[in-house]
């Protein structure tokens, strides 16, 4: 999904995890997503988890730093990725 598609795909489904790059094709990127989710459903945003290879930049460093969301940096070991997920999930 580009960030458009799954705002669009939220808004008439419901999810239990939202997976998101930071950077993402279209006009909406990642952290934009993670924005309309706190307005519009914000029971996800504890179930949002950033998962990217970019985490590099003024406007990125400075939303983790303010932000409580969960990432996990590529390249990863599966291990860590499926233990965020199941703590996620609960």
């Amino acid at each position: 999904f580009s960030g458009t598609e799954a705002i669009t795909y939220l808004q008439s489904n419901q999810v239990d995890l939202v997976i998101s790059d930071v950077r993402m094709p279209g006009e909406v990127d990642g952290i934009q997503l993670y924005e309309w989710v706190g307005r519009n459903q914000p029971n996800l945003l504890k179930r949002f988890l950033f998962v990217s290879g970019d985490m590099i930049g003024i406007h990125v460093s400075e939303f983790f730093l303010k932000s409580t969301a969960l990432r996990i940096q590529k390249p990863f070991m599966w291990d860590d990725y499926s233990r965020l997920v199941e703590q996620i999930l609960g």
